[in-house]
């Protein structure tokens, strides 16, 4: 079953909590093609409210549960190895489209939507909007994707020309952009982005990845804005970084043991190309 509460819109703070939604005749069916009794649970912070309703659900079915306490950024953010020590025989991902392919235990990712309706927050700017140009990529995180395909139809309506870009190497729905990956918004030919979702952190890196326009469209809200100055601005903020790095002598190189971001390889090619111009 599908469970869902739609009741407390009203409550714009509390928005978030009434309106995601668990399919939890599939998280059965991902434990139930394991044989295991201990199932471990990862979940990031916009979901932690939904902790006790899980495990509420896993052990009336008969399965130990066990939690994974520290925060989960993302697809490649996956605790495989701390379950398993923790004794979990396997790991259900919440929140997130499956990326990673091997794991020190099974893992299995469970997508969880957003029923919030996207053209409303999209509607009240059409005026603005045309001011960018008609050919337009949209592009959202994977709570938001179900909903792409109805801000197309309704930009088509008004005249515009609207993409959805193919799944990328890392994401497994058409439109659908993570801090990684923004392959989806790489549209020949389009004159601008539409971001639909919360938070600046991914039109941000759109804007950075495709030197677009990047408008950014709170589904919550219902504002949308432009957000070039603030592209700018962290631009701006980068290059005066490397500009007082070029006097230093001494670097650091940091290196992420998560799965999914452990990159040894681009690191020691970054080692290299500092000894190569004499730095420590």
């Amino acid at each position: 079953m599908v469970l869902s509460h739609a009741a407390g819109r009203k409550q714009q703070s509390n928005r978030c909590a009434f309106m995601l939604t668990i399919d939890y005749d599939e998280v059965l069916s991902l434990v139930r093609a394991h044989d295991v009794t201990v199932v471990g649970v990862q979940l990031p912070a916009g979901l932690r409210r939904k902790a006790g309703e899980i495990a509420a659900f896993l052990e009336g079915h008969g399965y130990e549960v066990i939690f994974s306490g520290d925060p989960s950024y993302g697809a490649c953010d996956v605790a495989d190895r701390d379950m398993a020590e923790a004794g979990a025989e396997m790991l259900l991902h919440f929140g997130h489209s499956p990326m990673l392919t091997s794991a020190e235990i099974p893992v299995a990712y469970v997508e969880v939507q957003d029923d919030i309706p996207l053209v409303p927050a999209v509607a009240p700017h059409v005026d603005v909007l045309r001011k960018y140009g008609t050919s337009v990529a949209l592009v959202t995180t994977v709570q938001h994707v179900r909903g792409l395909p109805d801000v197309a139809s309704f930009l088509s309506s008004q005249g515009f020309d609207p993409f959805i870009g193919s799944p990328g190497s890392r994401v497994a729905h058409g439109g659908q952009v993570l801090g990684c990956s923004f392959e989806a918004a790489r549209i020949p030919g389009a004159h601008f982005c539409l971001y639909l979702g919360t938070g600046y952190f991914h039109p941000v890196g759109i804007a950075l990845a495709t030197d677009l326009p990047v408008l950014y469209c709170n589904p919550y809200t219902g504002e949308c804005n432009d957000i070039s100055a603030l592209k700018d601005k962290i631009v701006r903020k980068r290059y005066a970084v490397m500009v007082s790095a070029e006097s230093c002598e001494r670097f650091g190189i940091l290196v992420s043991t998560k799965p999914g971001q452990y990159r040894r390889e681009e690191a020691q090619e970054i080692q290299n190309l500092l000894r190569s111009h004499k730095k420590k």
